[in-house]
């Protein structure tokens, strides 16, 4: 609607800038204007993370980084030259899926190459089962993946089980790199079934004998089952899963919980420093101390070479169980040999734990436990269907060929309720920008059409506007002004409009809760619970954060004990649940979005449904039968607000605060975090021509009256916490996020 407008804004400011019209900020390390210090990405001296630099995972990663990752994970065996083709079409190669032989069909990622590019992006679109799939196929589509998750959940469920002990038991030596591979994991599901090995190299040397055992103590570690047609493809998707799981558990997660034991270290032996330069030292010394990278003590914090000493002593326990600079690129080449690290880590965290004393005040809280391995989950599983797996579901011959599988996929699902009018709009012909995967995952109920599209940059999406670049006369006579302060309490609290004449919206964390439908299903699934006999089961069971082998056992033993009331709870019945929870979490981010730029129903009464106010006046009609009080001489009498006022004809203006970047997901007693994140991203998606979105500085708006214009705003006695706050110079009462976003203009 405004899309002209906000492009005419961006080159309007871009050419000013060119032109040396408006004043620019200098850059304090290389001198130059347009950017203030070396971390702008244009900067001469930028330097950009690597995947072989130590302390990157953290950071936010770029594409290069990722395609690092992704080369190293996929361990590329170097071709034969001598080997011959089995079509008997040439040499190097030894089937037709090689692109040197004549016979080659191109792979479904050739193809997507070829029409979208190498960096196309894949999303997801979510339908019920009943709705998408045709008449012809649908009850044997829907038996068949129904099938197929049973097995895939029972098999997995036992192989992650057996997996986890045997990662325990060996936690003080390196893992073999087999673990994290597919074929590894599709070997443990054969012995599951009571089945041989088809290919016994993918094992670690003992693992046989420990499974041997394992089994023999354990009998209900076996689920024998014959795979139908179909299911075994589904279990090898699975298994991919699974193992890419894993890999992720240590590579994503390692610094954090390195970083978060070396703060616990530094911390408990130092009370006396203050936490920011105790963060300061782990992540600039420690970390990279222990991770053999490039440590350099912090120039801000003042230190004695004697307690520098004790700082480096202290970190050399962790250090001995690394030989090499860890970063992203060698946790993804080899990452189970830094298991030991987790293991020295929790085996101290669970020592502290033995040892403490409850009203021990000289103590730190206790560091919380975690899980060295991915916990099994007694859940329906979702369920890949690729061409393999759908050709042996609908009994029809498996076709070669990008064309030919879409078109099967043509005949199964019905793709004009994803607003595909023919197959014509599928194909590729490198005219269409959104290509069909063909693939599809269900667990049943739902099904999620997995589509690549065209990477494209947009001028909006990516523009670097500042509020410097508006002025206030062009802000009032063409802008609608939204000025955003983001919180933990509350997602947010706006001003919307210039002056005193201005309205205050406002969503709290537990509105978007509620939005999301998580509040209600949270207590319903907990009476379910309490109905069934659940509550109990959970409630003592054994825990899997240990490094203790015997310790682990017990939770395995118990487990399969209770296995089948928990499948039986967990399964089909909680599906509908999950896919009406997606739902509201999509909509629930689209209506705080809503609620900035068009009040949606909570602030315009005119979006309101009438249905509730119909019937109310359909009741008061019938307790009024004598007449003798009308309706409306009523309705004069009680109050009204405002009429809510909009001009549509302006551009809206979202002014987001930036105090809470980076800080959304620290943890408050009492209150639910992790959504300003979300709002930031919807608010981004939306951006692309409905409205414009700048950030500004918070600092001070808490404390600076936004009516004096002073310093002069205090905590109130006798109100408790920091919520209301007391003006001294004009003896005003604030709310602190309603002051705070009136003072950003």
């Amino acid at each position: 609607m405004y899309k002209s407008l906000i492009l005419n804004k961006i080159q309007a400011v871009k050419a000013s800038r060119g032109s040396g019209e408006r004043p620019q900020s200098t850059c304090k390390d290389c001198k130059e204007i347009g950017h203030y210090n070396k971390k702008y990405y244009k900067c001469k001296l930028f330097k950009e993370d690597k995947a072989d630099d130590v302390g990157t995972s953290k950071k936010r990663q770029t594409s290069a980084i990722k395609n690092v990752k992704r080369e190293v994970k996929r361990q590329k065996v170097i071709a034969d030259p001598n080997v011959r083709c089995i079509n008997r079409k040439g040499t190097s190669h030894k089937t037709s899926r090689s692109p040197d032989c004549p016979r080659h069909i191109l792979s479904k990622l050739e193809v997507m190459n070829q029409n979208l590019g190498t960096g196309f992006q894949s999303f997801a679109r979510k339908l019920p089962f009943d709705t998408c799939v045709k008449e012809r196929y649908k009850s044997v589509l829907k038996d068949r993946i129904l099938s197929a998750s049973e097995d895939v959940r029972q098999l997995l469920f036992r192989a992650q089980m057996f997996v986890n002990y045997f990662i325990i038991l060996r936690s003080n030596e390196n893992i073999p790199g087999c673990i994290y591979r597919q074929p590894f994991w599709y070997s443990i599901c054969q012995l599951v079934n009571n089945r041989r090995v088809t290919n016994s190299n993918v094992l670690p040397l003992g693992m046989l004998d420990d499974w041997n055992n394992f089994r023999r103590q354990r009998p209900t570690i076996i689920y024998k089952v014959d795979l139908a047609s179909g299911n075994s493809q589904c279990l090898s998707e699975a298994c991919l899963q699974v193992s890419v799981t894993y890999l992720n558990t240590v590579v994503e997660t390692f610094e954090q919980r390195v970083m978060s034991y070396l703060y616990y270290l530094v911390q408990n032996n130092y009370m006396s420093m203050k936490p920011d330069q105790v963060k300061l030292i782990v992540k600039e010394y420690c970390y990279q101390y222990v991770c053999r990278g490039e440590p350099k003590w912090p120039a801000s914090v003042t230190l004695s070479d004697d307690l520098k000493l004790r700082i480096r002593n202290g970190c050399d326990s962790l250090r001995n169980h690394t030989t090499e600079s860890i970063s992203l690129k060698s946790l993804s080449a080899s990452p189970g040999n830094y298991i030991r690290c987790f293991s020295y880590i929790l085996s101290a965290y669970e020592e502290e734990h033995r040892n403490h004393s409850p009203f021990d005040v000289r103590r730190l809280p206790l560091p919380r436990l975690f899980s060295i391995s991915p916990k099994p989950s007694c859940r329906c599983r979702f369920v890949n269907a690729s061409v393999n797996a759908l050709s042996c579901f609908v009994k029809e011959s498996l076709p070669r060929g990008y064309e030919n599988q879409l078109q099967m996929f043509h005949r199964v699902f019905d793709f004009t309720k994803l607003r595909f009018k023919d197959i014509s709009q599928l194909r590729a012909d490198s005219e269409n920008t959104v290509l069909f995967n063909n693939l599809v995952r269900s667990d049943g109920f739902a099904v999620d059409f997995i589509f690549n599209r065209k990477k494209q940059e947009s001028i909006i999406g990516g523009h670097d506007l500042t509020l410097e670049d508006f002025t206030y006369e062009e802000v009032e006579g063409v802008y609608r002004p939204v000025f955003i302060g983001p919180g933990q309490k509350a997602v947010f609290t706006a001003a919307v409009g210039l002056g005193d004449d201005h309205q205050v919206r406002r969503c709290s964390t537990k509105e978007y809760y509620d939005l999301t439908g998580s509040t209600k299903y949270s207590i319903k699934l907990q009476r379910l619970k309490v109905e069934r006999g659940i509550t109990p089961i959970e409630t003592d069971m054994p825990t899997t954060k240990t490094c203790q082998a015997t310790v682990y056992l017990t939770h395995t033993t118990y487990m399969l004990l209770h296995r089948h009331i928990l499948f039986d709870f967990y399964g089909f019945q909680r599906v509908k649940d999950r896919f009406f929870l997606y739902q509201d979490r999509q909509k629930a981010s689209q209506t705080m979005v809503n609620m900035l730029v068009n009040g949606s129903s909570k602030y315009d009464r005119k979006q309101r449904n009438r249905r509730r106010k119909k019937r109310k006046r359909k009741f008061m009609r019938r307790q009024n039968k004598n007449k003798k009080i009308h309706i409306t001489t009523i309705a004069k009498r009680k109050w009204k607000p405002s009429k809510f006022r909009q001009d549509k004809t302006k551009v809206p203006l979202i002014v987001f605060g930036a105090r809470m970047f980076d800080k959304d997901l620290v943890k408050l007693k009492g209150n639910q975090c992790g959504v300003t994140g979300i709002l930031w991203r919807a608010l981004k998606k939306r951006e692309k021509g409905d409205f414009l979105v700048v950030t500004i500085d918070e600092f001070m708006t808490s404390r600076i009256c936004n009516i004096c214009h002073e310093d002069s705003l205090r905590k109130v006695d006798g109100v408790k916490g920091h919520s209301v706050l007391g003006c001294q110079n004009c003896k005003k009462l604030w709310q602190r996020d309603i002051n705070a976003t009136r003072i950003c203009y």
